[in-house]
């Protein structure tokens, strides 16, 4: 059972953001429910960044007020989220407590028939029956569910971590020249150590080198690991990180133009490090971009017969990516 939501503004947190919050935990927010929560945002500077007043009612009777402390709009719409779906939970039980208990009543005493028929000719109407909700109140299995804290922090209604996972599309940096795309996927947090870790299979377009007559085409095949060891949010909707990186794959060089061109497959091998930014754009996608440096591991050398060197990779080279992604809840 869902709960509805009323939010008095939705500039710091929005009904999306706590209907996902819901989500992930097995709630919704549901604008038909019985249940209805009444949101006041106020939000204030740090440590106590955003304050939620929440009040309502259900179908049997008033919520009790409670009030939340989250140190960003993020962890406030979290923990409304964990609002919402304790309430629907909590009305559901009611009802389901109330379906099962039998009345406690005792119904008054049948007159006999003889007695029936001397005094009355026609049928006495059956007692009326109590209605449901007195015979919850004198009901001795009734029971009020437990109250709960009217104050509530974001960090104990909230987890340590919150997962998602992401796909993103990124435009590979360049190899002194050639540009090409990488699918990544992986794992992040909020968190400030280790938020995020990540796995990408890249691929470039041929770059082609041009000397002595005759031309060699270079192609990069990669798989990626990157983790980032640090993290920090700028804001409710910013992510930076530092990372480091490790790449494996293979080049491969076709000759080309000349009498006699052959092809090879050599091993590519690189480490390193730089930093990233990832912005949200709406509640499940987002934009990032990142910079560092690169140390190719293997600088194998290919070259002309008779023509001198047609490739070397660089000692250090600038690695850079533009990506696009989504978020899985």
């Amino acid at each position: 059972m869902g709960a509805a939501v009323e939010l008095d503004e939705q500039r710091c947190v929005t009904l999306d953001a706590v209907r996902a919050a819901a989500a992930l935990r097995g709630g919704r927010v549901d604008a038909d429910s019985t249940v209805r929560l009444r949101v006041h945002v106020r939000e204030a500077e740090p440590p106590s960044a955003v304050t939620l007043e929440i009040s309502g009612e259900g179908a049997h009777g008033a919520i009790e007020a409670r009030t939340i402390v989250a140190d960003s709009c993020a962890e406030a719409a979290s923990a409304l989220g964990l609002v919402v779906t304790m309430a629907g939970e909590d009305e559901q039980a009611q009802i389901e407590a109330s379906r099962a208990e039998p009345p406690s009543l005792t119904p008054p005493e049948r007159p006999s028939q003889g007695t029936a028929r001397e005094l009355s000719p026609t049928p006495t109407a059956p007692p009326a029956r109590p209605s449901q909700g007195t015979a919850r109140k004198r009901s001795p299995t009734s029971a009020a569910p437990p109250a709960r804290a009217s104050r509530a922090t974001a960090r104990e209604s909230t987890p340590a971590t919150k997962l998602y996972t992401s796909l993103g599309v990124v435009a590979t940096p360049l190899y002194e020249g050639p540009a090409g795309a990488r699918l990544s996927g992986g794992f992040a947090s909020g968190r400030v150590f280790f938020p995020w870790a990540e796995l990408g299979m890249g691929a470039t377009l041929p770059r082609t080198v041009f000397g002595g007559g005759a031309a060699v085409n270079l192609t990069w095949f990669t798989a990626r690991a990157s983790l980032a060891p640090l993290g920090a949010s700028l804001g409710d909707h910013v992510f930076v990180s530092a990372y480091i990186m490790l790449d494996v794959g293979a080049v491969l060089a076709s000759g080309e133009g000349a009498p006699k061109v052959d092809s090879r497959w050599r091993p590519w091998l690189e480490a390193g490090a730089g930093a990233r930014m990832r912005a949200l754009v709406g509640a499940w996608s987002f934009v990032e971009g990142q910079i560092g440096a690169a140390l190719p591991l293997r600088r194998d050398e290919f070259y002309y017969v008779h023509g001198g060197t047609a490739y070397q990779a660089p000692v250090v080279r600038l690695d850079a990516a533009l990506s696009v992604g989504v978020l899985f809840p």
